[in-house]
């Protein structure tokens, strides 16, 4: 697609006058239209839509990733459910040039193609996923049963370089347990370990092995292999922050939920007494999404973000 007015390719940034004419920007479509004689764009009843849905298409295409990249790990997972909902929002203000399938001219066309495209950005945002940095997960079973006792003993035996490895990296949950930003500071506390207590305490009483941080709210440093992402839809949360309920229902499960809360009235109503029954709206929501099944009704109340 060429700009009418420079010649040059149009890219995401391009606008159409009433005409249907391409501009690669808005400087060469006010150039343009400011150089003939025509009917004022602004005088069309579908501009205002078509400049907003414009605008506001620009802006989550520029910024929805690095808005969800900032968030990790606080919870991307629920700004992406936010994100989706208020996309939402805006396409409900043009509901009316989705049914019609936008077949009242340019701007009308334009305006239905930006709802297409919103759709297929609520679609990556639901596919997204972090970019994770691997820790590493160490943890020491002896006689001590937290890092107070156990920095002390180091200080006692003088093993000074052993307890600075140590000392800026404790777990902040489990019991005598560490972890650390690079494999190269991993492998010189196993080295010093080695060192102070020997090789075989090393291999009886030692463990360690990759991590991330908890995707959750608890942002605990959790060992890879304690969590199967494959059954989190890609997702990383402990066993104690999946009571958010991340990722999404089968496509099984997902009818048999929406088939649930139809014929059983009671079945709902327990869900909504739950502590958990916003984060089983959001998952109902996503999984609708994610398997192209039209929402229930009753997902349709406010959430508290």
């Amino acid at each position: 697609m060429k700009c009418i007015h420079c010649q040059n390719d149009a890219g995401i940034t391009y606008r159409i006058n009433h005409n249907g004419d391409l501009f690669c920007s808005d400087e060469c479509y006010e150039t343009y239209m400011n150089t003939i004689d025509t009917f004022n764009d602004h005088g069309h009843p579908y501009i205002d839509q078509y400049e907003s849905i414009r605008r506001a298409y620009l802006d989550w295409f520029t910024n929805w990733q690095t808005d969800l990249e900032e968030a990790y790990p606080d919870h991307p997972l629920l700004l992406a459910d936010k994100m989706n909902d208020q996309i939402d929002e805006i396409m409900n203000q043009y509901v009316d040039f989705y049914w019609t399938k936008g077949d009242d001219g340019p701007f009308a066309h334009e305006i239905y193609q930006y709802l297409k495209k919103f759709e297929q950005l609520q679609k990556e945002i639901l596919n997204w996923r972090p970019e994770r940095h691997t820790y590493y997960y160490l943890s020491i079973h002896n006689d001590f049963d937290e890092w107070e006792h156990f920095s002390l003993h180091l200080k006692e035996i003088n093993a000074v370089k052993l307890y600075f490895l140590l000392n800026e990296n404790v777990h902040p949950y489990d019991i005598l347990a560490f972890y650390f930003e690079t494999e190269s500071h991993l492998h010189a506390v196993l080295d010093e370990l080695k060192a102070v207590f020997g090789e075989e305490f090393v291999q009886e009483s030692v463990y360690y092995s990759p991590a991330y941080i908890c995707e959750g709210e608890c942002h605990d440093y959790e060992d890879i292999e304690n969590v199967n992402m494959n059954e989190l839809n890609g997702w990383f949360y402990c066993c104690s922050c999946e009571m958010y309920l991340p990722g999404y229902f089968t496509r099984e499960e997902l009818l048999a939920e929406l088939t649930n809360a139809t014929t059983d009235d009671s079945y709902l109503e327990r869900k909504r007494k739950s502590l958990y029954y916003e984060f089983y709206i959001r998952k109902v929501k996503r999984s609708c999404r994610y398997h192209n099944v039209e929402f229930p009704d009753w997902v349709n109340i406010e959430l508290d973000y």
